[in-house]
This record gives structure tokens, C-alpha cells and sequence, in this order.
């Protein structure tokens, strides 16, 4: 039987010979076989493409499973992040084909911009085997930004530029749910061999390991079994490691003894590079007027930026709308209904601190001064200032404050979030709100 990777290069072949190349660029991507047993498929698709494929593909799947095994196949198509995530971050050693990793990412299609130029320059920095410094690497910032396509994109250059290297690429999930399970079937010595036998170690999402006690005990020496060997180390998060909840300190220390990096929801000059190059990408021909409105209404997250072209390419091509301003905003009136936090107001700021705190909004907006509603609308003014693109002088208008308040609250703000956890911890958390 054939690997997954190379069964469904099978199955997009004899796809291919049925529907459009344009078809099979827009709806087949990023489809992957999460299990193949006799007479049962089952692939993985965003969930965006799920209800399509399901409705207007599923006869072509059956008649390409048919034409390469013959008889009647039950397909499931999943779009499940679970899933995925068994097959998207596999053990890589030496006698993998780089290819088992997609080649969508790469460093020739990260748009670079202010807000992630240093984490690039750094992750390329990395993927040089001989340069030991600023080791381990450390890569956080909010979901969709582009820390995983980073990940990948140095797995895939250390791949081709020294194939012989062997390398470990694992979600912390993963590692903690590996451990338990060699705790439990007596294969701790297997185990450690897997991780601590490999030249580079990778692993995406490490906050997860917060708070698990054996997983945290075993990372910590598999950390220091490769540092002591020179051995490059590479996390992502989606916060800095003195954010990282339930985290030993040692191992903090560990995770800040290399170097740090964030990054930032892109400025509009970078989404609007972004959303070209998805639409180049996707055969689109996406007029200028149209990536700027994109870009001006959806500021928080990359994925959504590229979910926007794939949404308004479904209206053009399904429901034969053309490429103009008012079909990119019902695509996009669907998006933000979805998730208002993509291009956050004001009120919707406002309203995210208040529940966070049990406040009214008329208290926090109220000249009261209060400790506690004096700490929240100071909190609510710095993620105002942050999250949108406005003037002192505008935003002392919707709190009914001068501009030196509003410069006052900025700095008092930025001053606790840097020296106490609890306030760092707290803006975390209504940031993930704000952003559903």
C-alpha cells in the first residue's frame, strides 16, 4: 500500500485528468489522506472547503478511488484540527522525502513586513547548521501569523540545503500525550532516543506544556541533552515564555536563554501583499480596490486575510459574481460576523474589557476613580491605542479624557505588563477574546 503522501498524489493525479486546473488549484491544495483502509478514505480539508468538496467532488473522488482499486470506497472528509495535526507535524529523519512536507511553505512565499522582518531574518539565521548562536530559537505571537509557516519553512531548507541532517518536528500536544503513553507501556528508553538523537529539534505550540508535570521533567532534559550537544533547538507560542502559564522556571529560564522573537499582526501594507499573493496564488485576477478593502477591514490575522480570497474566488466562481467591491463585502460580512475581532471597534474593545472585569460600560467610561475602573479603562484605552490605527486626540474622545490621559494610561499600562505576570496575563486574555 502506498504512504499517504504518495496516495494522494495518486488520487490529485487522476483528479486532475477530470477538473479544471483552476478547480483543482482553489479546492484540492492543501488535501491530505489522514487514513486509508480497505474500501475507506479518509481526507483532511480546511473547513471552509469541507461542504464544498462534500457537495460537488465527491463523485470525482469515487471515480478516481475506483479507476486506481476498483470497487466502492466509503470517502469521509474531515476537517478536523486533530486530525491534521497527526499528519501536518510528522517525525523527519534522514530517509524522508522533503517533499513530505508541503512546499506552500517556504521562505520564497512569506511576505515579509515590519511586523515579522526580525523573526524571519532569525529563522533564516537558523537554518545555517553551523551557527550555534542565539540557540534556542523562540518564535511567539497570536494564532495566524505565520509562526508554523516559519517552522516549516526552516525544515524544508535545512532539508534540501543538508538532507543528511536529521530532524524532530512535533507539537508539545503531542509530546506530552507521547510521554504518558511510554510512561504507561514501559518505553521511556525509546522515547528519549526519538527526541534526543536528532540534530534539530522543533516544536510548535510549546505553551502547551504548561502545567504537565512528567511532560515538563522530560522536555527539560531532552532541552539540555541537545543544547549540551550543540544541537539546535526551535519553539513557537503564542506568547513569550514569561507569559506561559504553570511553566517550571527552569525551564523559563531555558526557553529565554536563547533568543526571543514575536510577531505582529501585519501592517496594511503587508496584508495587502499578502492577499496579492494568495490571489496570485489562487489564479486570481483580484483587482487593486479590492485588496484594499480586504486589507481595511480584516487587520488581525493572516488566515483570515487568505480565507477572504478563497471566499470571494467561491462567490466569483460558484455564484458567477463578479470581482467587485460589493461581492468582497458579503464575503466579508460573513467573516467578520464570524469573528468581529478580525478588525476590532472601539465598542467591541470596550465591551470585551467590561465583561473581563464585571464592569458596565457607562462605569468605565464614567469619570470615577475608582481603582478597579480606573485600572480597566486604562487596560481598554492601551488595547484601543494597539489593536487600531487612531490618534491620542480620537481616542480621549470616546473616553472623555484629554490627550496627556491617554499618553498617561499607554505608558502606565506598558510599564505593569512588563513587570507584573498578572497584568500581562489578564490583557492576554481579553486580547484572545477581543479576538474570539
Amino acid at each position: 500500500m502506498e504512504d499517504k503522501h504518495q496516495l494522494w498524489k495518486l488520487i490529485y493525479e487522476h483528479l486532475a485528468t477530470e477538473l479544471t486546473p483552476q478547480s483543482m488549484k482553489t479546492w484540492f491544495d492543501d488535501t491530505q489522506v489522514v487514513s486509508f483502509a480497505p474500501n475507506a478514505l479518509t481526507l483532511y480539508t480546511s473547513s471552509f472547503k469541507r461542504p464544498f468538496i462534500e457537495e460537488r467532488y465527491m463523485p470525482a473522488l469515487h471515480r478516481a478511488m475506483d479507476s486506481l482499486y476498483g470497487g466502492t470506497f466509503d470517502i469521509h472528509i474531515t476537517d478536523d484540527a486533530n486530525a491534521m495535526e497527526v499528519i501536518k507535524m510528522p517525525l523527519i529523519d534522514s530517509q524522508l522525502d522533503p517533499d513530505c512536507l508541503s512546499e506552500q511553505y517556504s521562505f520564497n512565499n512569506f511576505i515579509v513586513g515590519k511586523s515579522n522582518e526580525f523573526a524571519h531574518a532569525a529563522a533564516w539565521a537558523t537554518t545555517n547548521v553551523t551557527n550555534t548562536t542565539n540557540n534556542p530559537l523562540f518564535i511567539y505571537g497570536d494564532s495566524g501569523l505565520g509562526k508554523t509557516h516559519l517552522l516549516y519553512a526552516m525544515i524544508n531548507k535545512i532539508k534540501h540545503d543538508t538532507p543528511d541532517s536529521t530532524l524532530c518536528a512535533v507539537t508539545a500536544e503531542n509530546f506530552t500525550n507521547e510521554i504518558i503513553s511510554a510512561i504507561r507501556t514501559n518505553k521511556t528508553k525509546e522515547f528519549r532516543e526519538k527526541y534526543r538523537l536528532v540534530d534539530m529539534l522543533f516544536v510548535d505550540d510549546i505553551q502547551f506544556i504548561g502545567g504537565k508535570d512528567y511532560a515538563m521533567e522530560e522536555f527539560f532534559n531532552t532541552f539540555n541533552e541537545l543544547y549540551m550537544n550543540n544541537n539546535k533547538l526551535v519553539f513557537t507560542s503564542d506568547r513569550p515564555p514569561k507569559e506561559i502559564p504553570m511553566l517550571t522556571d527552569r525551564l523559563r529560564s531555558r526557553f529565554e536563554s536563547g533568543l526571543v522573537v514575536d510577531i505582529l499582526p501585519p501592517d496594511f501594507e503587508t496584508r495587502v501583499a499578502i492577499i496579492q499573493s494568495k490571489a496570485i496564488t489562487l489564479g486570481l485576477p483580484l483587482p487593486n480596490d479590492l485588496s484594499f478593502y480586504i486589507a481595511e477591514n480584516i487587520t488581525a490575522n493572516i488566515r483570515q486575510l487568505e480565507g477572504a480570497v478563497k471566499k470571494i474566488m467561491a462567490h466569483h466562481q460558484l455564484m458567477n459574481a463578479p470581482l467587485d467591491i460589493e461581492t468582497a463585502r458579503r464575503a466579508i460580512k460573513d467573516l467578520l460576523s464570524e469573528n468581529p475581532g478580525l478588525n476590532p471597534t472601539p465598542e467591541h474593545i470596550i465591551k470585551e474589557v467590561c465583561r473581563f472585569y464585571h464592569l458596565e460600560e457607562d462605569e468605565l467610561l464614567s469619570s470615577s476613580k475608582r481603582a478597579d475602573i480606573a485600572s480597566a479603562r486604562q487596560i481598554a484605552i492601551y488595547l484601543v491605542k494597539t489593536l487600531i490605527d487612531i490618534s491620542n486626540t480620537k481616542i480621549g474622545k470616546i473616553f472623555n479624557r484629554d490627550h496627556s490621559t491617554i499618553t498617561h494610561s499607554m505608558s502606565q499600562v506598558q510599564n505593569k505588563k512588563d513587570n507584573d505576570d498578572r497584568t500581562a496575563r489578564e490583557i492576554d486574555i481579553i486580547l484572545r477574546n477581543i479576538r474570539g
